[in-house]
C-alpha cells in the first residue's frame, strides 16, 4: 500500500495526531508533521525518529523509513545533508506499518509524500497547514539546506562560486557543486569553464545526459578545450555513441600525446566501439580473469513483434545457428542482496521476488526515470501487471548511436516527450518488477562456474534486474534460445539452429523444466500464466499409470533441505560409509533406481510415439533437437521430466566404479538435455563431465592434448566442444571453449569431494 504515491496536494489534507496512527493503515486525507529529533542512518532505506508538531501531542515520536530518496551508495553526510536533524517535515497520506524487528513507524516509498517545511513552520491548525512549496519534496531540503541556498543566490561573484562549487566537488558533494556552477552559469551564460565544471559533476552524479548537454554547448564554444571533449567522449560512451566517442578520443590523443587517462579511454571507447558494431572478442570476454569493466550494447538478427503466445515478444530476422549471438544488453536497473542476508531479492522457495527488494528495483527504475529521459521511455515501454506498455519499444531502443546528430535528435524528442507527460510512478515501477524482473547469477546455484570472474564468487549474493528487451521474451518449456548473465550485461543467444521469423523462448525456470508437468506448471503459476507450449500438450496425453510413476520418482528424489526424498537421503548416506561399503551400497541403489525407471519405460511405451494428427503446435516449438532437424525425439522429452533420478544413478555407478553404465547413462542424459534445454549450463557440464570419463582422465584439455583417441573419446570430446560453443557461443575457438569446460569440471569436481 505503502507503494502508491500520494496524488493530494498538502494543504488539502487534514492533520493527525501521530497517537491515532493505527498499524497496517493507510491514511487517506490526512498528514504526520513531524521534527527530525535523532541523527539520520542509512540502512535498507533513510531511518530517522520524528517527534510530533501536533499541538496536544507533545512527546510523541516514532521512525520514520524513506525509500528511494537517497542516492545509491549514499555515505553518512549525504543522508545527513537530506535529512538534517531538526527540520520539520510533513508525510502526506502516512502508512503505518510493523517492521520485522517488531518495531513500527512509518514507512514512505515515494519521495513525493516527503514535504520539507523549513526551519520554525507554525504548527498546523485544526483546519488545515499552511502550504509550504512541495518541489523541494524531491530534492529533499531541510532548513540548513535553505540558508545554503539562500547565500548562494545572493552571491553575485563568478570566482566564489567557481571556488566553492570546486571545494564541494573534492568533497564529492556533487549535487551541491551543480547548484553553485548553475548560478555560476546565470551570472556569465556561455562560460566553458562553468560548462565544463558541470559536465564533469553531472558525470560523477550519473547524470549522462546533462553531462553530454553541457559538454556538447562547450565543445561548440571553444573546440580547442580538451577538458570540453575529453567530458563530452565520456558521456557519449555512457549513452552507447561509441563510435563519435572513439573520434572524439582519437583527436584528444593527438592533441595530448602523453596524457595516460586520454590513452587509456580511448583503448575502451575502441573496443566498445567494436562491440557496438557486433565484433565481441568472446574468448576475450569469458575466459578472462575479471569482469570487463563496460560491455557495448548490441541489438543482432532479432526484432520486437506481437506474438501470438503472450503480448509483445522476440523472433529472428533471419535464419541463425545454434549458439548464435542474438543480444547483448545491460541491465536497465538491478538490485542485489549482500551475502548471507535474510531479505533475499529473488525467494528460492517461490521463484519470487520479496517486498523488499521489489521496493528496492522499483526504487532504481523510479531514480532512473527522472535522472534520464531516455531511459524514462524505455521503463514506459516495459509492460506491468495492470495494465500494458506506454509505447512499443524496438530493438532501435537499444541500438548504439552511429552519429552525435542521431543522439541529439532522440534526446530532443525524449525530453520533449518527458515535459508533455507524467512519467511512471512508484507503484507503476512496482508493477514492472513484478512482470519483468529477473533473477541473475549471483551467489548459489545460480552461478555460472565457467565465469570465475570475482563477482561471481560463491556467497557473492543475489541479484535481480530488468533490461529492456530481453524481458520481452516468452517462455517455453522447449526453449530454442538462453540467457547468460555476466554481472550486469547479458547475452541471448539461440540455443538451436532457428529459420528466419522464429520467436525466441527462453525459460523461466531452469530447474522446473526437468519436472514432471503438473509441478512445472504449478513453479510457472508464480508467473501466472499457464504454458501451453508443444512439449507441455503432448505430455497432457501421456498415460495416468506413467505420470503417477514419474510424481512418484520425482517424490523420492525431493532435493529440499529439510525433507529429501528417501532416494535422496539413501545417496546422502553412502558419503559417511567406508569406500568399500559405499561402492557396494551404491550398486544397490543404483539397481533400485534403475528398477523405477524401467517400470516408468514400460508405462510411456503407452503413450503416443509422435504428434501427428493431434494438431499441436504450440510455444516454443521448433523443429529438432539442438538444431539437429526433423521431429524431436519425443521419449527423450518424456524422460527429461525424471532427470534427476538418471543423474542419481550416474552418482551411483561412479561410486561403484561401474565405468560403462557411467558413459550409457551420461549420453542417455546428454539427449535429454539437448531435446529439452540445449544451451543450458547443465548441457555444458554434463558433456564435459562425459568426456573425461570417456578419457579417463580429469580434464577436458588433457583429453584434446591425447595423441591417440578412441572413437567414443573423439566423439564425447566434439559432444563437449559442440555444447560449450552452444552455451558460450559458436565463434569460440576450440581451446577458448575447452578452457571453459575445464573450468565446469574443477567445479563439479569440487563439488563432489572429489578434489
Amino acid at each position: 500500500m505503502s507503494a502508491v504515491a500520494s496524488r493530494a496536494q498538502l494543504p488539502s489534507l487534514r492533520p493527525m495526531p501521530m497517537r491515532q496512527l493505527q498499524p497496517g493503515e493507510r491514511h487517506f486525507g490526512r498528514c504526520i508533521q513531524g521534527r527530525i529529533c535523532a541523527p539520520a542512518t542509512k540502512m535498507t532505506g533513510v531511518m530517522v525518529v520524528l517527534a510530533s508538531e501536533e499541538p496536544g501531542d507533545a512527546g510523541t515520536a516514532c521512525q520514520l523509513a524513506v525509500y528511494n530518496m537517497a542516492p545509491p551508495g549514499a555515505g553518512p553526510r549525504q543522508v545527513d545533508r537530506l535529512f538534517p536533524e531538526g527540520t520539520c517535515l510533513a508525510v502526506k497520506e502516512p502508512y503505518f506499518k510493523i517492521f520485522a524487528d517488531g518495531t513500527a513507524g512509518i514507512r514512505v516509498d515515494c519521495p513525493s509524500d516527503i514535504v520539507f517545511l523549513g526551519e520554525g513552520s507554525p504548527p498546523a491548525a485544526a483546519g488545515g497547514m499552511a502550504a509550504p512549496d512541495e518541489t523541494t519534496a524531491a530534492s529533499g531540503t531541510g532548513s540548513m539546506q535553505r540558508q545554503a541556498e539562500l547565500a548562494l543566490e545572493a552571491c553575485t561573484d563568478p570566482e566564489t562560486l567557481r571556488q566553492r562549487g570546486n571545494e564541494l566537488f573534492r568533497d564529492k558533494e556533487g549535487t551541491q557543486a551543480l547548484r553553485c556552477y548553475a548560478r555560476w552559469l546565470l551570472l556569465e551564460p556561455g562560460s566553458v569553464p562553468a560548462l565544463v565544471n558541470a559536465a564533469a559533476a553531472h558525470l560523477e552524479l550519473g547524470h549522462w545526459e546533462q553531462a553530454y548537454t553541457a559538454a556538447r554547448d562547450a565543445h561548440r564554444l571553444d573546440p580547442s578545450s580538451s577538458k570540453a571533449r575529453y567530458r563530452l567522449a565520456r558521456a557519449l560512451l555512457h549513452l552507447r555513441c561509441y563510435g563519435p566517442a572513439r573520434d572524439h578520443l582519437k583527436a584528444l590523443r593527438q592533441q595530448m600525446p602523453k596524457d595516460k587517462s586520454v590513452a587509456d579511454l580511448l583503448r575502451s571507447a575502441e573496443v566498445l566501439a567494436a562491440q557496438g558494431s557486433g565484433r565481441f572478442d568472446m574468448a576475450g570476454i569469458l575466459t578472462a580473469d575479471r569482469r570487463p569493466a563496460q560491455m557495448a550494447d548490441w541489438v543482432g538478427p532479432i526484432e520486437v513483434f506481437a506474438s501470438p503466445v503472450a503480448g509483445r515478444g522476440l523472433r529472428t530476422t533471419r535464419a541463425v545457428k545454434a549458439g548464435e549471438l542474438l543480444l547483448v544488453e545491460g541491465a536497465l536497473a538491478s538490485a542485489a542482496s549482500p551475502p548471507h542476508s535474510f531479505e533475499l531479492h529473488l525467494d528460492m522457495s517461490t521463484r519470487r521476488m520479496n517486498l523488499g527488494s521489489q521496493q528496492q528495483l522499483a526504487g532504481e527504475l523510479l531514480r532512473l526515470s527522472g535522472a534520464s529521459a531516455l531511459d524514462r521511455q524505455r521503463v514506459l515501454a516495459l509492460s506491468d501487471d495492470e495494465s500494458p506498455a506506454a509505447g512499443v519499444p524496438t530493438c532501435a531502443a537499444l541500438t548504439p548511436f552511429q552519429t552525435e546528430e542521431e543522439l541529439w535528435s532522440a534526446l530532443q524528442a525524449a525530453q520533449a516527450e518527458a515535459a508533455d507527460s507524467p512519467g511512471p510512478d512508484m507503484q507503476r515501477c512496482l508493477g514492472v518488477v513484478r512482470v519483468n524482473a529477473w533473477g541473475t547469477s549471483g551467489g548459489g546455484k545460480s552461478q555460472d562456474p565457467a565465469l570465475s570472474w570475482p563477482r561471481h564468487a560463491a556467497g557473492s549474493g543475489e541479484e535481480s534486474a530488468v533490461w529492456a528487451l530481453l524481458c520481452l521474451a516468452n517462455h517455453s518449456c522447449e526453449p530454442n534460445a538462453h540467457a547468460v548473465f555476466m554481472g550486469g550485461p547479458c547475452m541471448l543467444r539461440a540455443s538451436r539452429d532457428l529459420p528466419a521469423g522464429e520467436e525466441l523462448f527462453v525459460s523461466y525456470s531452469e530447474d522446473a523444466l526437468f519436472q514432471p508437468l503438473r509441478r512445472r506448471r504449478q513453479t510457472l503459476e508464480d508467473w501466472d500464466f499457464r504454458c501451453r507450449c508443444r512439449r507441455c500438450l503432448v505430455e497432457e496425453e501421456l498415460p495416468a499409470e506413467a505420470v503417477e510413476r514419474m510424481e512418484e520418482i520425482d517424490v523420492d528424489l525431493d532435493a529440499s533441505t529439510h525433507s529429501p526424498g528417501r532416494l535422496r537421503r539413501s545417496f546422502r548416506a553412502l558419503n559417511t560409509m567406508p569406500p568399500a561399503v559405499a561402492a557396494h551400497s551404491a550398486a544397490g541403489l543404483l539397481a533400485e533406481v534403475r528398477a523405477s525407471l524401467e517400470g516408468l519405460e514400460a508405462a510411456l511405451g503407452q503413450a503416443p510415439s509422435s504428434t501427428a494428427g493431434s494438431g499441436v503446435r504450440g510455444a516454443g516449438s521448433s523443429e529438432g533437437a539442438a538444431g539437429s532437424g526433423g521431429q524431436p525425439c519425443l521419449p527423450d522429452w518424456r524422460r527429461a521430466c525424471v532427470l534427476p533420478a538418471y543423474l542419481l544413478c550416474i552418482a551411483c555407478a561412479q561410486m561403484a566404479g561401474d565405468i560403462n553404465t557411467t558413459l550409457q547413462l551420461q549420453r542417455a542424459c546428454l539427449r535429454m538435455v539437448e531435446a529439452v534445454r540445449p544451451g543450458a549450463m547443465e548441457h555444458a557440464t554434463l558433456a564435459a563431465m562425459h568426456a573425461v570419463d570417456a578419457g579417463a582422465c580429469r580434464r577436458v584439455s588433457k583429453l584434446a592434448a591425447a595423441k591417440r583417441k578412441r572413437p567414443a573419446q573423439q566423439e564425447a570430446l566434439a559432444r563437449a566442444v559442440r555444447a560449450a560453443k552452444t552455451r558460450y557461443g559458436r565463434e569460440l575457438p576450440e581451446a577458448a571453449a575447452i578452457k571453459l569446460l575445464d573450468r565446469l569440471v574443477e567445479n563439479s569436481l569440487m563439488a563432489a569431494g572429489q578434489r
